[in-house]
């Protein structure tokens, strides 16, 4: 990974950090402990689901896949993987994806309070790769892109 690549991933991790932090510190403010409690349970579940990337795929693709869970984060998504049935991200990459996909889903979900989650599975196949978006708020509750 180029440098440039592994300091603005460092740069949207710390960011994100900063930003639960905060979030603690308002409500250690306000005495609200049940609170702070609820949402670093939050933040832990969400870092055992990310596990997953760095479990079950090569290292160049977990992090490809981090920087899309990191994009999904400034959209205003909670971005789970689900199924990571994946062999190689080049195709991802060449394709942009799925950053594109979450964009378009972004602008059909722009209209909501909290943040949405959004699961998204990978089947690699001769066809190429399918992501398979779901999430309640969306049409259908799912949405399917090709890659």
């Amino acid at each position: 990974m180029e440098d440039a690549k592994v300091v603005d991933l460092i740069r949207r991790m710390r960011h994100d950090l900063g930003n639960y932090l905060q979030v603690i510190g308002g409500y250690a403010e306000l005495g609200r402990t049940k609170e702070i409690s609820a949402y670093v349970g939050q933040i832990n579940a969400g870092m055992i689901s990310e596990r997953l990337l760095f479990e079950k795929t090569a290292p160049e693709a977990a992090l490809y896949l981090f920087q899309v869970l990191l994009f999904a984060h400034e959209l205003g998504i909670l971005l789970k993987y689900k199924d990571l049935q994946l062999q190689s991200h080049q195709r991802l990459g060449e394709q942009n994806q799925p950053y594109r996909a979450l964009a378009d889903i972004a602008d059909q979900l722009n209209d909501m309070d909290d943040d949405p989650e959004v699961h998204l599975s990978f089947n690699e196949s001769e066809q190429g790769i399918l992501m398979v978006f779901e999430c309640e708020q969306l049409a259908g509750g799912r949405v399917e892109v090709w890659a």
